[in-house]
């Protein structure tokens, strides 16, 4: 039984490793459009899975097995977390903020209020 629960950990085990994968290549896509809370999804994600693979690793430890890419994984998720951190502290992309923005003053020709008070004045002159 013991050899059935160590293929089932190394295959979890795979499964933190893709999912970790794709992560990075979402993330080091060219995607720009990146919305904080989709930052924010996949930050959670990648931290429980992250934690996840801890744990089988020292499930798999416990069963007699080595962890060589132990130390690369969490560089990978160390590079990743870093990646997010400068998102989420960036303006997100499209930020007009600090931008001009162009503004009409009313005219008798794009506001009814305009004309009524145009004519008011003009009655009281």
């Amino acid at each position: 039984m013991a050899e059935q629960d160590k293929k089932k950990l190394v295959i979890s085990k795979g499964q933190c490793k893709a999912a970790i994968t794709r992560l990075e290549k979402y993330f080091v896509a060219e995607n720009t459009n990146f919305t904080k809370e989709d930052v924010m999804v996949r930050k959670n994600i990648l931290i429980e899975t992250f934690n996840k693979y801890k744990e089988l690793l020292l499930n798999l430890q416990l069963l007699g097995e080595t962890a060589d890419e132990e130390e690369e994984t969490e560089e990978r998720f160390i590079a990743l977390m870093v990646i997010i951190e400068r998102l989420l502290k960036s303006p997100p992309q499209g930020d007009h903020s600090h931008s001009q923005v162009e503004a009409k003053l009313p005219t008798e020709g794009n506001d009814p209020w305009w004309r009524q008070a145009n004519l008011y004045s003009q009655g009281t002159s």
